[in-house]
């Protein structure tokens, strides 16, 4: 969501502190049904994807490479469009998306091209404006045979995390202010010497005992540094922004 110079700023600046999760959430899903397309002629879209395809692979596939398959240079897509947006603009959560992928999969089961595609068929809020419905990333999860659990509350973020192995963070960067708009990231669950030693976030999650991991939070401020390490989401959310952060929800998702 980007930021906005209304004049009710003064009133409606103050909405993440005083209106529920669900609440704000399902004002979401009424603009995803809104948003959703139907009958669309195949052939502008593909030609779309093709060019956009392009543009990734020339443009931002070395970097992910470099990153070990993450993306966590959102600020460089420019040049991607997402509805009649960019993805730098309001891309986040379909990068999330990729980036979950990556690690629960050890490889990229869906180019980044074929997911934008996906959630501006479903999910897509007021063609990008206001970026992706957090319901239909959980959804879209599901559909993949994806064990996923959905949580709108921060006191339960941990819990939800216990037997995830990567979750999607949804927060506005400033509780006091939503005008500074909402950012979804992705964190992976990492043997605790692997984000020591800083090796970019390599998937090691097979057989490993969870008590002895932390969390990789990936793409959190777009400009390409390396994912910082958090023993639990509740440090991070304490972290980011200096301190400025509030959750709106989290999906929690693993493999069966």
């Amino acid at each position: 969501m980007g930021k906005n110079g209304n004049k009710g700023k003064p009133v409606y600046s103050s909405l993440p502190a005083r209106m529920s999760s669900r609440v704000v959430l399902g004002v979401l899903e009424v603009l995803r049904r809104r948003s959703r397309k139907s009958g669309q002629d195949p052939n502008p879209e593909k030609e779309r994807n093709r060019i956009r395809s392009g543009r990734i692979a020339k443009h931002h596939m070395p970097s992910v490479r470099r990153n070990n398959g993450y993306i966590e240079d959102q600020n460089e897509y420019v040049d991607v469009v997402y509805g009649k947006h960019t993805m730098r603009y309001s891309g986040c959560e379909v990068i999330a998306v990729y980036n979950a992928l990556r690690h629960l999969y050890g490889r990229q089961r869906f180019s980044l091209a074929a997911l934008i595609a996906e959630f501006e068929k479903d999910g897509i809020l007021r063609e990008g404006r206001f970026g992706t419905s957090p319901r239909a990333v959980n959804d879209f999860l599901l559909r993949l045979g994806l064990r996923t659990r959905f949580c709108t509350k921060e006191s339960g973020f941990e819990e939800a995390a216990k037997e995830s192995d990567a979750v999607i963070l949804t927060y506005y960067n400033d509780r006091k202010d939503i005008y500074q708009g909402l950012h979804s990231v992705c964190l992976t669950r990492e043997p605790k010497l692997s984000a020591a030693d800083k090796d970019g976030g390599k998937a090691e999650n097979a057989g490993r005992n969870k008590k002895d991991t932390c969390w990789l939070a990936h793409n959190v401020y777009g400009n390409g540094a390396k994912p910082k390490a958090y023993p639990d989401i509740s440090t991070f959310l304490n972290t980011v922004n200096a301190g400025k952060a509030s959750g709106l929800c989290m999906i929690g998702t693993a493999r069966h």
